[in-house]
């Protein structure tokens, strides 16, 4: 049965890498994973292999993503049913409501998406804040509460008032959209010179990234724990007593940080440093003695 902190800490790490990092993104998906997304024009397009879905993501117009609420279910063969209802900021701070589903597969320690779809809510509720937002965006809370779900509920600001007694309001409803292929965008993604997925070779080692912890150096003899942990919780979820300080040579310090997901561990990689009382700390892989 899967853990609802194991279930948080992915959707906590999913929507929060910028899709223009695209190789984060990847971490979620295999060659075997399907991806249906409702495009703007009405179209469900079907997607699956890394090459495809790296495309896909390459295409997409969303800058930022604001979840209002999330449910989970365990299902088939320790797999999770993950339901996000949330608003997407486009590029031109036009936002959009969607409702995205997941089926997680499990691997050795988390899950990987096997199946995802999204679609939209009705062009009507589409609206443009930019200029016209009077309060902040939205900010979302996600608390734990049970090792068969998760909730997360958006802050409230002073002058809204939620209502929890609406029975409306706790349950949206979802039409059922055929799915469709599109021949043209399959074509185009068929046909493509091979020479577009120069780079991409390396991505179904997706599999063998297992690592949880990174090395870190350049760190100074009074660096604290605390400061380390709130410096690079920004990346994900870190393991309780996660944070290991040790000394070197010439009165040098480095350490260890290890995160509850890989894919935490690889978005600080990715990051390479990070300053700490105007000191560079230098971020790596954890080289482990075999």
């Amino acid at each position: 049965m899967a853990t609802a902190a194991k279930v948080k800490a992915f959707v906590e790490e999913y929507y929060r890498i910028p899709r223009d990092i695209l190789i984060l993104v990847f971490r979620f998906y295999k060659d075997s994973s399907k991806v249906s997304w409702l495009g703007e024009d009405g179209v469900m397009r079907n997607v699956t292999t890394m090459g495809a879905i790296y495309f896909h993501f390459l295409s997409l117009d969303a800058k930022k993503y604001d979840i209002l609420s999330c449910y989970s279910q365990d299902s088939f063969d320790g797999g999770v049913l993950v339901l996000v209802i949330g608003c997407m900021t486009l590029k031109n701070d036009k936002t959009k409501m969607f409702k995205q589903s997941f089926f997680l597969a499990p691997q050795k320690e988390d899950f990987f998406v096997f199946n995802d779809v999204l679609m939209f809510f009705s062009d009507e509720e589409t609206m443009n804040i930019h200029g016209g937002q009077t309060s902040d965006p939205l900010r979302t809370n996600l608390e734990l509460i049970s090792d068969q779900g998760i909730a997360m509920v958006p802050s409230l600001e002073s002058n809204q008032e939620a209502n929890w007694n609406n029975p409306k309001m706790s349950i949206i409803e979802t039409s059922c959209y055929a799915v469709q292929n599109n021949a043209a965008y399959s074509s185009t993604v068929e046909n493509l010179d091979t020479s577009a997925f120069q780079g991409l070779n390396n991505l179904n080692r997706v599999d063998a990234l297992e690592e949880t912890s990174i090395f870190i150096k350049n760190l100074g003899k009074n660096t604290k724990v605390e400061e380390l942990h709130e410096a690079f919780k920004r990346f994900g979820t870190i393991k309780p007593d996660g944070i290991y300080v040790k000394p070197a040579k010439e009165g040098r310090f480095f350490g260890f940080i290890e995160f509850e997901s890989p894919i935490s561990a690889q978005n600080a990689i990715q990051a390479s440093s990070i300053k700490i009382r105007n000191r560079k700390i230098k971020i790596g892989e954890r080289k482990r003695k075999n």
